[in-house]
């Protein structure tokens, strides 16, 4: 994905004519300068900002690996206590679906349980958000060594891509999920991934920044992002998606760990459109390192009924993001009410 696009870019990736210049020598009164439109400072304030993200996340960056790491795991651990006691609605909406998930499995969902799993989930996360902080000054050497394969076998991916269509990666907010497009990035592996903004721009802007400084492409879910994501799939590549959670709100209604509510159908629907292999991939957190696994890869079949088509793919997915968070729910880092108690409203509408 891309962070951002260049000023003399526009969305669709096609390059729009550069404003004129004047050489700081030469005096305005000769250039006949005039005042710069308000569309003019627009973008300068939006270049600015976009800077000042990616010059404070490259110091935080150096500060967070320059500490050691018997210093900085307790720091880490300290901050996230501190966000566990400030942020009390976070707090209310990982306990509501740590108790869904529990439940529907057949766990233990007693209030001690699912409060030692809340906490689990602020510390883990806040550990994950310190190793994408250090991911700039991480080696690619050191991603393949320490994001290993726990479950699955890399032939299933070459598989996939050798039918020259290639692979949708549905993957979830779970374990260290930022590693799964790093991993099979560090590989060799050709990958996109597409997110949605969801905090505000100075934040999405570092955080992006960060991913992709082992060149992990971004794109941000736009008509033109996924036009971006379907030319990937055309050129046989990979492209990752979140599907445990439907930020938009207006996704398809389905049954979801015996709950209904409603998850995003794009990946699916571009699996359908595009005839790409759909394959689960998921990361969790491990004492050393990150372990993956590769599973259940299927195809979405494409007949004249495209609601029918898409309804069936759901349903596999559903089955494959259950699978995964069943196994690990105290490494679900899903800070939003994944179920809401009452109806929201979608953010906006973004059609495929």
């Amino acid at each position: 994905m891309t962070t951002t696009s260049p000023p003399d870019l526009v969305e669709d990736g096609s390059r729009a004519s550069a404003p004129e210049t004047v050489p700081a020598a030469v005096p305005r009164v000769l250039a006949g300068a005039r005042r710069a439109s308000a569309r003019f400072r627009g973008e300068e304030r939006r270049e600015l900002r976009y800077l000042l993200s990616v010059v404070v996340a490259t110091i935080l960056s150096w500060l967070t690996a320059a500490l050691p790491l018997a210093l900085r795991r307790p720091v880490i651990d300290l901050l996230s206590q501190l966000w566990w006691r400030s942020a009390p609605t976070y707090r209310d909406n990982v306990r509501a679906n740590l108790e869904q998930v529990l439940r529907a499995s057949d766990r233990p969902a007693d209030e001690a349980t699912i409060e030692a799993a809340a906490r689990g989930v602020f510390r883990l996360s806040a550990h994950n958000f310190a190793d994408l902080l250090r991911l700039p000054r991480i080696r690619r050497s050191e991603v393949v060594r320490t994001v290993r394969l726990a479950d699955g076998d890399w032939a299933m991916l070459d598989e996939a891509l050798a039918k020259g269509r290639g692979v949708v990666i549905l993957t979830a907010h779970l374990g260290a999920f930022e590693f799964v497009g790093h991993g099979l990035s560090a590989r060799g592996y050709a990958l996109t991934s597409l997110t949605g903004r969801t905090t505000s721009r100075f934040i999405f802007d570092a955080v992006t920044y960060l991913r992709g400084s082992h060149g992990l492409k971004l794109v941000e879910a736009s008509p033109g992002g996924v036009r971006r994501v379907i030319h990937a799939l055309r050129r046989g590549e990979c492209v990752a998606f979140l599907g445990d959670y439907d930020f938009f709100q207006n996704g398809i209604a389905l049954d979801f760990f015996g709950q209904e509510t409603t998850l995003p159908p794009g990946p699916i629907r571009i699996a359908r459109d595009t005839g790409a292999v759909v394959l689960g991939v998921f990361a969790r957190r491990t004492a050393d390192g990150y372990a993956l696994s590769l599973r259940d890869p299927f195809t979405v079949e494409r007949s004249r009924d495209l609601d029918a088509d898409v309804e069936r793919g759901m349903r596999c997915a559903v089955a494959i993001l259950e699978r995964a968070i069943a196994e690990a729910p105290e490494q679900w880092v899903m800070f939003q009410r994944v179920w809401p108690s009452a109806p929201v409203d979608p953010v906006r509408v973004f059609p495929v």
